[in-house]
């Protein structure tokens, strides 16, 4: 009988590993809210390499919401987290209907950077997949020390999205600044700059106002 109660309660341990503590919210990690949560008065001054036109970028929404899970066992009820800011382009040039707009979706310890021309017809989103925080040197993520502007950037994360034939960007994310450089290509919709060279976005100056985020201690 003894040796039915071990093996009952080994049973029982194996069983619940890898299993959350029931009814656990899961908010996004505080340390990717404190270096990347922008509140709707943040903006970004750019200047653009190839026309050096000047153009401004601005926090156009901000969503931060919680939605709970339904599964079998209501005890093990999850809320999860979603934080979504949207970086609006609002060019400077009459007669411009080219628009950019940048989503950063942020959940758990996970970020996932999108683009998007929002004018007129709408193009693709062109994702940078899910990366990791905190982020790490890899095939598409670079830790590095970057100067633009005349401006040192520590930490920056260099971020590659690649669609052979279709798109190539390099987004350059610095914590507490967002996207100081943005570098793209696109051989299929020139909306996005020349096909056959990189358009580049350099950072001149911002105002950045960080935001709390739901059960974030920041």
């Amino acid at each position: 009988m003894r040796y039915l109660a071990l093996f009952s309660l080994f049973f029982i341990f194996c069983c619940s590993c890898g299993r959350g503590p029931a009814g656990t919210d899961v908010w996004v990690d505080e340390g990717l809210a404190n270096a990347l949560l922008f509140a709707k008065s943040s903006y970004w001054i750019y200047t653009d390499s190839v026309s050096g036109a000047t153009d401004s970028f601005y926090v156009n929404t901000y969503s931060d919401d919680v939605a709970a899970t339904t599964p079998h066992d209501p005890r093990e009820a999850v809320r999860k987290h979603n934080v979504n800011i949207y970086i609006t382009q609002r060019s400077n040039r009459a007669g411009d209907t080219i628009y950019h707009s940048w989503n950063y979706h942020m959940w758990e310890h996970y970020l996932n950077i999108s683009h998007q021309d929002i004018s007129g017809k709408k193009t693709p989103l062109y994702k940078s997949g899910n990366l990791q925080y905190p982020f790490r040197q890899g095939n598409d993520v670079v830790l590095t020390s970057y100067a633009v502007g005349g401006v040192t950037y520590p930490n920056v994360t260099i971020i590659s999205i690649v669609r052979p034939g279709i798109c190539e960007e390099q987004l350059y994310l610095a914590p507490n600044k967002g996207l100081v450089k943005i570098r793209m290509r696109h051989m299929e919709d020139t909306a996005f700059g020349s096909t056959a060279s990189f358009s580049v976005l350099e950072l001149q100056r911002c105002v950045v106002v960080g935001e709390k985020a739901l059960g974030v201690s920041n």
